[in-house]
C-alpha cells in the first residue's frame, strides 16, 4: 500500500466515508471545507489543486496563529491583530480575519461574531471610540 493510499483511507476514515467512493485531492478538500464550514460547499472546477493547495497551508497557518493569540479558533492572517481578545466570543463555523487587520474587543459586552465570519483585509472593527466611556459592544450575525 503506497503512502497516498494509507492518506485517502485516513482521510475518508475521519470523514466519514467509505473508501469504495472516488476521493481524489479535489474532493478531499471539498469535503474537509464542507466539514469546516458545517455547510454543503462546491468548488468550480477551474480552480487548479495547487491554489487549493496554497490556500489551504495558508489557513492553516492562520489558525494555529489565532489559536495562539486568541485561545479560540480563529483564522488570524498576516498582521491581523485582536486586542483585548477575553471579550471576543465566536459561535463556530469559521472565523476568519485577513491580512493588516484590527479587531478591538474593548467594551462593556464585547465582540459577538457569528458563524463563518470574515473581515476583510485591511478592515478595523472597534468596539469603543474612547476608554473614558466604553460603548456596548457589537454583534454580528452568521455568513458576513
Amino acid at each position: 500500500m503506497t503512502i497516498r493510499n494509507i492518506f485517502i483511507s485516513l482521510i475518508a476514515k475521519v470523514l466519514g466515508r467509505p473508501r469504495c467512493c472516488p476521493m481524489t485531492i479535489r474532493n478531499i478538500f471539498i469535503s474537509l471545507i464542507a466539514k469546516v464550514l458545517g455547510r454543503p460547499f462546491t468548488l468550480d472546477p477551474d480552480v487548479p489543486v495547487a491554489v487549493l493547495a496554497t490556500r489551504a497551508s495558508a489557513t492553516l497557518f492562520g489558525l494555529v496563529r489565532g489559536a495562539i493569540l486568541t485561545r479560540r479558533y480563529i483564522v488570524l492572517s498576516r498582521g491581523a491583530r485582536v486586542r483585548t481578545p477575553s471579550q471576543l466570543s465566536t459561535a463556530g463555523g469559521l472565523v476568519r480575519v485577513e491580512d493588516h487587520c484590527l479587531i478591538d474587543c474593548l467594551s462593556r459586552e464585547g465582540i459577538s461574531l457569528g458563524r463563518n465570519f470574515k473581515l476583510g483585509a485591511y478592515s478595523r472593527m472597534i468596539a469603543s471610540g474612547s476608554i473614558a466611556d466604553l460603548g456596548k459592544g457589537i454583534v454580528v450575525g452568521d455568513n458576513v
